[in-house]
This record gives C-alpha cells, structure tokens and sequence, in this order.
C-alpha cells in the first residue's frame, strides 16, 4: 500500500505536477493515505472510491454554493460548514468503518472554498471573484488522479479480491465446527470420565467456540467487501449469505448443547453411575455413528469449498458424480437411523424417575434429581436431532447452490442506496398487515429522538469546534496563514471522537504522530532541500512501511499511521511549494510552528471534548448492556410464544428471519461492546476506576445466556406443543406456576435493563430458579396423580396416557413428551442464569437492604436503646 504513497510523492515532483494548482497537491497525496484504512482488498477501494467520487460530486456543488451565493456572508458560510460537518459526522458516528473517508473530505472540501474567500488559501486565479472555479477544478483534478494512483495500485497491480477468501475462511471454520461437534459427542459419549479430561474438554470447546465466532464474523465482513467487487466464482454472494446464515444456525445448536455440558446439572448427570454404567454404554454407538456420519459431511462440505475456490471449471464425470450422490444418500440414511437408535434407547428406565405406585407418599429428592437428568438427557437427544437437520439443510445449500459453473458476478446493487428498494418493494398482500401512518406527533418525537442520539451530540460537537475553529480564521486569516494553520482543520476532525475515552485515549497518539510525521519531514528536507525529488521520496517510502502496515493491521493504530502519514506529507508539500518564494520561512520555524499549531488543536480537542456535553464511553456502554436485556426479553417472549401459543398443525421455521435477526443483532451488539469497554476503563472518573472486571464478567454471562436461550429455542422444535400437552401447561397449579414463572422473566429482564440506565441499587429480586422448580414439581406430580387416579376422567389433563408404569415411561418416550421435557431442562439453565445476572449486577450497583426480614430487638433494652 505504501507504493501509491511513493506515487504521490513521485507525481508531485514530476513535471506532470503543472496539471493542476501547486495548492492542490496536497490533495493527491491526501486521497493515497485515507483511502488505506478502506483498500485493504479490492472490495473495500472500490466502496471507499465511490463513496468518495459521491462525495467530491456533492461537494464540488457545495463549494459553488458557498463561493458564488454565500460568499458575501461569513455568517452564511458559517452556517453551511456546520451543517456539512454536523450531517457527515453523524454518518461517521454511525458506521465509522464506511463513512469515515466522507466525513473527512467533504468537510474539508467545504473549508477548503471558505478559506479561499477569505484568502488563505492562495492567490485567486479567476478574475478575483468569489467563485474561483479555476481553483475548484484543480481540487478535482488532485483528488481524481489520487483516486488513479490508488486503483492503479490496488486493482491493476496488486489486486487483492476478498471473494477469492472466502472459501477459504468457510473450509477453516467448516473444520472448527467440526472439530467442536467432534469433541461434544465425545463428551456425551462418556469418552471423558474423569475430573481432569472433563476439564481439558472443557477448555478445547471454549477455544473452537471462540474461533468459530471469530471465523464468522471474519466471513460477514468479506462477504459486504466481496459484494463490492467483480468476481468470476461459482458462488453468488446470495449463496454466501445463505451458506453463513446455515453456518451460524448449525454453530447456535452447538453452542447450546456445549453450554448446557458445562452446567452443574449436566456435570452430575456425567458423573453419576446411571450415565457411566448404564445411559453411556447403550448409547456409544448411536453417538459414534452419528459422529462418524456428521463427519463424513463435514468432509463433503469442505471438499465443495476447496473446489469451489478454484479457478478452474470442475470436470466430473457422471461415475463420480453418481457415486458422491450415493455417500450423501447412505450418510443422510446412517445418520436417520442413529436418530432412531436413540429413541429407542429410552434412558428414562435406567433413571428412578417413577416411585412404587402401590405405596406412594411423594417423589423423594434423588427421584426429583433423576427427572432433572432426564431432561438433560432428553435435551441432547434432541438437540442431536436439531443438529442433524440444519447440518443437512448446510449440506444440501452446498451442493445446490452451484453446480460445475463458474459465473461473472456484478453486485450493483450494492451502491443503490437502500431507499431505492423500499420504493419498488411490494406492498403486502393482506391489508390488515400494513402499518398505519404515523401521525405529526409520532414523527416530531422521533425526530427529537434522532436529534438527541449519541451520534447526533458527536456530529453537534464537532460542528461546533470547526465554528470556533473557523472564528480564528475570519478574525486572524493573517496569522492563520503565517501559521500554516488549515492543516489543524483536519487533525481536529481526526482527534474528536465520539467518546470521550476514546480522545482521552488518542490525544498522547496524536501529539507523538503528527510531531513523529514532522520530524522525518524536516529530516529529509534538511537533508536534500525543499525540491529534493529522490531523497524525500525515499523517506516517504522509508516512512510508508510501518504506518501503512499499522493502518491495516491494527485498527488501534489508525490515527497513529493517518495523523503521521499527513504531517509528513503537509510540511513536505509546503515546503515544496514554497521552494523558490524567498519569503518563505525556514524549515526550523516552520517544524516549530507546525507542531505547536497540532499541538494546540489536539488539546483544544480534548478539552472541548470534557467540557461540551461529554459523551462517556461508560454510558454508551451501559446503553448498549440495556439495548442487550431488551432484545432478551424480546427473543425470549418469541420462542415461548411460537412454542405455546402459535396455532396448531403450523410450522415454525427455526431460521425464521424474525428470529435469526434477534439473535444475530444480539450476537453483533455482543461484539461491539469490547471497544466500548476498553475506553471505559481509561476515561476519567471522580468515583474512582471503572469496574471493567465485573462489567466483563456480566458481558461474558450474557453469551452464556444467549446460549441458554438458543438451546431453548432448539427444544421447541419446529411446530407448537400439541393440544393435548397445552391442555396439560394449563392445567391447575401447574398452569399457574407456568404463568408465574413467565411472569417472573420478563421482570428481571426489566430490572435488569433498568439498572443499567439509573444506575441504582437492585431491590430483592424474585427468584426464577425458584419459580421453574415449582413448575417442575407441579408437571411431575400432575403425572403421578393421574398414575394414581386422582382426577376423574372428564377432567384428567392427562386422559390419553396410560395408569400403568410402563405405560406411562413408554408416552414420555413420545416425541411430543421428549420435547416437553427437553424445553423443562432448557428453561431451568435459562432460570439459573438469568438469577446470576442478579447477583452480577448487585456487585456492580449494590443492593438496597430488605427492611421486613431485617432482624428487629423488640426487647426492653433495645426500645430504650432505639428511643
């Protein structure tokens, strides 16, 4: 990347320079270095590019604007800088990845034709009017042929296409998947019987899991660079999306059934005699098979991708293609037929889940002990099954998606904005499904709402220090000019971030880049003049290695490469211009003066940045935390409704769009909590250093919890209950105890997320482990009251089970009865997780004490004492 750097240089210092203003070569050099950061392949350039040329289009009529209409005004040209720099750093706020390029060049481009009135920025080259449209012109000029040499060197020499990676980050994380399903059956086949090969399984899943998440998120973002490049593949990005969606749904089931492995239940059930001596024999075969079956997919899978990462059109011939389609038959069949194994392993009758009937006087503590490990048991089974359907649906996307074609893939879609799309979407079908106009007052409170967002106070604040910034030119533009002072405009919008942590921790970065940058400047203009072709451009080439490698590899370094990178260029481009001004100041003063100029608006920057409506990172991440407890609460209520309340003979898609958003936007708020967390811990605090250990620790339960409920989502299967089982839900103590417990979880998910906005002490909270157990003692005695004929027949919520032991074990072998006792085990991991977070969270805020069981002296003495 430091190659079109050098090219700048190069141009600059040829005598192709004349096509445009020696004022604008700045410009040239300027687009070589802000478009690195998005030019890591060729998707990204060419996003960054056209987002560019878009915004060099727009602000070229603004420039027009300001010079020809606003020109009489400061005011008026006040007024439009502030509006470019309010509405660009909101977009940059938003999604700094993509609008970080815009909301650096339009701004300045806009500044750029203000200074020029007033001017500062050279003499006017078109009859001394207020649009000077020779100077607008060069200005395009500059940045269209730094767009060239960027493409020149990103695209036509070393073109780096990020579509020709992502096969090969699918076969990687295709092997991670396998590996941890590896390792899961391993574990449930009793293969880790001891204390010390348990952990050592433990610490390996939690590693593949890691690098899975990694993986796929790795994979999400190579697919919006690919989507932005021409590419010859057999993959759309269509398949792509599709293939990470099926990836991501295989990788949540397993997620969940490794998370309920490490839960204490599950621990117990591995340790005890019933699942080593008796469960784990019957079963090894079944979960080798399926173990050796999932394998052979994997492999299959893997083996696509590799092929499909070829350039060359695959040539098979129909003996081969013939006998593939025969391995992925007798492996779909293997794997069906150890499904079926394990429903008729029946583990239930190696568990004492069922007293004497003859002699019954209530379940004893190891009986309730033995459901608790059935419904794990039940779980796995399940789970396995789940896993076995959406790794078939993974299969079959593989092999569909593409055959032996290679294919030019043109995604223009993706520079239509998405507006365009909402106009020719089809309007709904049933009328009933289209949402009402929102009324005058909805829309003025959601417009106050966007006013008043994080983003909107980031893009008012730095609005507002260009104002000030722009004072100083309209009062001094004599000093502003002595002082080489425009190139501060950029280093402010650089070094204002959009958390206050994040400028308190950039500002000693900043002041060592730009003074760093200006160093090696002066060096080598000491060293080989002001025009000194070969020896700068050998510095700049010298200066290039590290920066550009810190640009793109370590996203912590950016301003570090960026603020270097411009001080560099900015003191050897005006020394360059100003080669044969004898005038000109020496290259001493002008280092002098070019840090102290940096230096001054970096602590200007930070200090405006305290006392201007400070917005702490610790806040936004505490909003963040509440945003996280509501979509909970949201995915939550969805899974429990589709499985209870959804109507009967539906089927519910367990990669439902509705679902699988709530989830993936769980997944990727997780995900950006790390940066927040980490200008948490810096940022300054009266109350002392922020609590990042136990912030951390809550983060972390959170992906517990998101497991938790994924393993839920996974035990309610495909369809709802059937009637007969919510018949049963509803029945007596046992429908009242259902309710309550839903009851219960939306009330901590409430609290919890209110605690994260107010800050305040927790009360006592209600106990959900507390109220599952008694949802789960009332569903098993509601059991052995039928067994034992306690409720007459018309009112029995349980008339078609039989009264006979054997019976009954047989219709809770049922599939409709597995997955009730699947989701019982599923909701008690989601009950004593969702208790921990209580206890997180009171570490964090405290706890406001319980006056009523507070122990009161009601003895003389103490009334004394108290009066």
């Amino acid at each position: 990347m430091q190659v079109q750097f050098v090219l700048a240089f190069s141009f600059m210092f040829s005598t192709w320079n004349s096509w445009v203003q020696p004022r604008s070569l700045p410009s040239v050099i300027l687009v070589t270095i802000v478009l690195t950061p998005g030019g890591k392949t060729v998707g990204n350039f060419l996003d960054s590019s056209v987002l560019l040329l878009a915004c060099i289009a727009f602000s070229s009529v603004v420039w027009a604007f300001t010079q020809a209409v606003a020109g009489e005004s400061y005011t008026a040209m006040a007024a439009i800088l502030f509006v470019m720099v309010y509405f660009f750093s909101t977009l940059r706020a938003i999604n700094p990845a993509r609008f970080f390029v815009p909301a650096l060049i339009t701004p300045l481009l806009t500044f750029t034709a203000i200074s020029s009135v007033v001017g500062v920025a050279g003499l006017n080259t078109t009859n001394n009017q207020h649009f000077d449209s020779n100077f607008l012109v060069s200005t395009i000029k500059a940045y269209l042929i730094g767009i060239a040499v960027c493409l020149s060197v990103n695209v036509l020499v070393f073109p780096d296409f990020a579509s020709r990676h992502l096969n090969t980050h699918f076969v990687s994380t295709v092997k991670d998947i396998s590996s941890l399903l590896v390792s899961i059956l391993g574990a449930l086949s009793g293969s880790e019987n001891t204390e010390e090969m348990r952990d050592a399984g433990i610490s390996q899943r939690n590693a593949y899991v890691t690098s899975i998440h990694a993986s796929l998120a790795i994979i999400e973002t190579t697919i919006r660079q690919a989507s932005a490049e021409v590419s010859y593949s057999h993959y759309s990005i269509k398949d792509y999306t599709q293939l990470l969606k099926r990836c991501k749904g295989v990788v949540a089931i397993l997620c969940s059934i490794n998370t309920s492995i490490k839960s204490e239940t599950s621990q117990k059930l591995m340790e005890s005699a019933e699942f080593l001596e008796q469960i784990t024999p019957s079963m090894r075969d079944s979960w080798m098979s399926l173990r050796t079956c999932c394998e052979s997919i994997f492999e299959e899978i893997q083996t696509k991708f590799e092929n499909a990462g070829s350039k060359k059109k695959t040539t098979m011939n129909l003996d081969a293609e013939a006998a593939l389609v025969e391995t992925v038959l007798n492996t779909a069949q293997n794997a069906t037929e150890a499904l079926q194994a394990f429903e008729r392993h029946r583990p239930n009758e190696f568990l004492d889940i069922f007293p004497d009937l003859h002699d019954y006087k209530g379940l004893t503590a190891e009986q309730i002990e033995s459901w608790d490990k059935l419904t794990h048991v039940t779980f796995h089974i399940l789970a396995a099954k789940e896993l076995v359907n959406s790794l078939n649906q993974l299969h079959s996307d593989v092999y569909r998606s593409t055959g032996n074609k290679l294919q030019t893939r043109l995604h223009f879609t993706h520079y239509l904005p998405g507006f365009i799309f909402g106009l020719f979407a089809p309007k709904p079908v049933n009328p009933r499904a289209t949402v009402p106009r929102p009324t005058i007052g909805a829309r003025l409170t959601a417009l106050k709402n966007v006013f008043l967002s994080s983003p909107s106070i980031f893009g008012l604040k730095l609005a507002t220090a260009m104002l000030c910034f722009l004072m100083v030119l309209y009062t001094q533009p004599v000093i502003f000019q002595q002082w080489s002072m425009s190139g501060a405009f950029v280093s402010i919008l650089v070094a204002i971030s959009p958390s206050l942590g994040q400028t308190y921790f950039s500002l000693p970065i900043q002041i060592v880049a730009t003074t760093l940058g200006s160093s090696i400047a002066y060096a080598g203009v000491c060293a080989f003049g002001r025009d000194g072709a070969y020896g700068i451009t050998g510095f700049a080439a010298l200066l290039g290695v590290p920066f550009y490698y810190l640009m793109l590899n370590n996203m912590q370094f950016l301003v570090l490469g960026l603020l270097s990178l411009l001080s560099f260029s900015n003191f050897v481009v005006i020394s360059f211009i100003n080669r044969a001004n004898p005038r000109a100041i020496s290259p001493d003063v002008s280092l002098y003066r070019g840090v102290a100029v940096t230096s001054i608006a970096l602590s200007f920057s930070l200090i405006f940045t305290l006392v201007l409506y400070p917005t702490l990172a610790r806040n936004a991440l505490r909003q963040k935390l509440f945003e996280i407890f509501g979509d909970f609460r949201n995915y939550h209520g969805k899974i429990v409704t589709a499985a209870l309340r959804a109507p009967e003979n539906t089927i519910i898609n367990l990669e439902d769009s509705d679902i699988k958003d709530t989830r993936d936007n769980i997944l990727s708020q997780l995900a950006s909590l790390e940066p927040l967390m980490n200008f948490a811990a810096i940022e300054p605090r009266l109350a002392g250093k922020f609590q990042s250990a136990k912030y951390r620790a809550v983060i972390i339960h959170m992906r517990t919890f998101l497991d938790r409920l994924e393993a839920l989502r996974v035990s309610s299967g495909d369809a709802p209950f059937d009637s007969s089982v919510r018949k049963f839900l509803n029945f007596g103590l046992l429908g009242e105890a259902r309710r309550e417990m839903q009851q219960t979880v939306r009330i901590l998910m409430h609290i919890f997320a209110s605690s994260m906005l107010t800050k305040q002490k927790l009360p006592s909270l209600p106990d959900a482990s507390k109220a599952r157990n008694k949802l789960f003692q009332a569903f098993i005695t509601i059991i052995m009251n039928h067994a034992h004929h306690v409720y007459p027949v018309e009112t029995d919520p349980l008339a078609d089970m039989p009264y006979d032991k054997e019976g009954v074990l047989a219709t809770l072998n049922t599939e409709k009865w597995l997955r009730l006792l699947s989701f019982s085990a599923s909701a008690r991991d989601v009950s004593s997780e969702l208790d921990h977070f209580g206890v997180l969270i009171k570490d964090i805020f405290g706890e406001y004490p319980d006056v009523i069981y507070e122990p009161v002296d009601i003895s003389e003495a103490g009334w004394q004492a108290a009066s």
